[in-house]
């Protein structure tokens, strides 16, 4: 482990939600769903949040996902479960949207 001192998720949590949601705003706001621009968004929002979070705390590996739909009355679920150190380990949602889109971004951040 080194010299690094191992900081748990939990005290950087608030941060990775408030830099997410920017990132989401950033790439989304005032965007109407299409389905062809989808992709590009997902891909450009997953980008921009690894990006930033990097320099939040380099004492993680960070996972992201996006998922990215068309606001309207179809369902949607989602799971995830991961086995990992609970004490230094986490994640958190990040849900956004807006009159057309729904924006979800998973983050999981691993302790190195």
């Amino acid at each position: 482990m080194g010299d690094a001192e191992e900081i748990p998720f939990s005290e950087v949590k608030e941060k990775v939600q408030k830099t997410t949601a920017e990132i989401i705003e950033t790439h989304l706001n005032k965007k109407v769903y299409h389905a062809r621009d989808a992709q590009n968004w997902t891909y450009a929002v997953s980008e921009g949040v690894i990006k930033a979070l990097s320099d939040i705390n380099k004492n993680f590996k960070y996972m992201v996902t996006c998922v990215i739909m068309q606001k309207n009355d179809s369902g949607l679920n989602m799971a995830s479960t991961c086995y990992w150190n609970s004490d230094v380990d986490g994640c958190c949602t990040v849900k956004w949207e807006n009159s057309s889109i729904l924006c979800i971004v998973n983050v999981f951040g691993v302790g190195l």
